[in-house]
């Protein structure tokens, strides 16, 4: 989540020291892009651990660790696709608009003992 915050004091500090400048012309066809690839990438997210074919080696509490890691990676993406947008639409909305589902995102999938107990009793 701090990756997150970090994202928008970028946002907001190049907003900020931007001249005043009209939004692409191509923003709006971006935003439809990028919301279909979030959304993408939130789903995958939520399901990395069920599609899994093969149990990465190692004892549950490692493998856990791996799954947690790389849906982090995949909730924090969809905040990056909120940044590139509104780098090029000069609307902090727009990173708004992927931040907040990006932070539930993270606070959703949490590491947690009893989703940890849930995932060794799976596996």
């Amino acid at each position: 989540i701090f990756a997150i915050v970090s994202y928008g004091g970028v946002a907001g500090l190049v907003l900020g020291q931007a001249p005043a400048a009209g939004p692409d012309a191509d923003a709006g066809m971006m935003r439809m892009i990028f919301a279909a690839l979030a959304g993408t990438q939130g789903i995958l997210a939520l399901a990395f651990p069920s599609i899994l074919r093969d149990k990465p080696p190692g004892p549950p509490a490692m493998r856990f660790r791996i799954h947690i890691i790389v849906q982090f990676a995949l909730a924090e993406a969809v905040a990056l696709y909120g940044l590139v947008l509104c780098l090029m639409s000069r609307a902090f909305g727009d990173f708004l608009a992927f931040a907040l589902p990006s932070a539930a995102l993270m606070v959703w999938l949490f590491p947690t003992p009893r989703r940890l107990e849930s995932y060794a009793e799976r596996r």
